[in-house]
């Protein structure tokens, strides 16, 4: 209830997860029928990057800005990156910097179609009315005032049968990773079919080679993972890298990965002694 992702918005696991995740979206609608995105804890919708909390710790500096500074980006990443100005009003600004950060739930929000729809689960009560008051107008999407572990044994499977599940908790609850694990088992039982993108941090204090072997053992769909560090170990205390699971990946979507997240470490990376992985958790034959 603490938590406070405006300190982290932009940052590189920002720009590593929704980059990915707006790939994610994009398969689905290469069928017409609709889908529905649940997102497990939402934040806030928009972040201002000039605020009292994102200039203390200036994580963007080490993620988005690094991306708009540059002079062109590969195919795979402009629609993200036009999607971030668009909520800057600018093609590019000085210094590669921005003003405005925009999560998940509005990033999503721009490739919704018509027909497709939108669950946003925030708990914090300020939260939750900032992102209440970002989607208001917009009648695809329902926002609830309620756990989104809750959220998911409640509102799975959805009426589309379709669609993406994204859990980005703040891991900063002791049991959080089970937790994870636990609910995607039940997740798993009422709506198998569903493709789900489980976020995580890579920190010193975190037991994610743990938490991967309980996904691997108890999970038994296909699952691919994307990880990638920027911060060796050594020198930084606090968030290190990052990573994703995907269970029910669309088909072939660890080719294309496999080039997003290499490029991506290629140009966040701090430290050139961490590294990058695609591959797959699990496999089924």
């Amino acid at each position: 209830m603490n938590y406070r992702h405006i300190y982290h918005a932009g940052n590189f696991g920002d720009v590593f997860k929704h980059v990915l995740l707006l790939h994610l979206i994009e398969t689905l609608k290469n069928k017409l029928t609709p889908f529905c995105y649940l997102d497990t804890h939402a934040g806030i919708g928009l972040y201002d990057l000039q605020s009292i909390e994102a200039q203390k710790t200036q994580e963007h500096h080490y993620g988005i800005d690094k991306i708009l500074a540059l002079d062109s980006v590969p195919a795979f990443l402009d629609p993200y990156r036009k999607l971030i100005c668009e909520y800057n009003k600018c093609l590019s600004t000085a210094n590669g910097a921005c003003s405005f950060y925009p999560g998940s739930p509005l990033l999503v929000r721009q490739l919704l179609r018509e027909q497709d729809r939108m669950i946003l689960c925030e708990l914090h009560p300020d939260d939750y009315q900032k992102l209440k008051r970002q989607c208001y107008v917009d009648k695809r999407i329902h926002v609830h005032h309620q756990d989104g572990y809750a959220c998911l044994n409640a509102l799975l499977p959805p009426q589309e049968r379709r669609g993406l599940v994204l859990i980005d908790p703040s891991y900063e609850v002791v049991d959080e990773l089970e937790q994870v694990v636990f609910s995607l088992k039940l997740a798993l039982k009422k709506w198998p079919t569903g493709i789900y993108a489980i976020w995580y941090p890579l920190k010193d204090n975190l037991p994610i080679n743990l938490f991967l072997k309980k996904i691997r053992d108890r999970i038994h769909q296909n699952v691919l993972l994307a990880e990638m560090s920027v911060f060796h170990l050594r020198n930084i205390a606090g968030l290190t890298g990052c990573g994703m699971l995907i269970i029910n990946p669309p088909w072939h979507i660890e080719i294309l990965f496999k080039k997003i997240v290499a490029w991506l470490w290629d140009q966040l990376a701090v430290d050139r002694k961490t590294r990058y992985r695609v591959t797959w958790l699990h496999q089924s034959t």
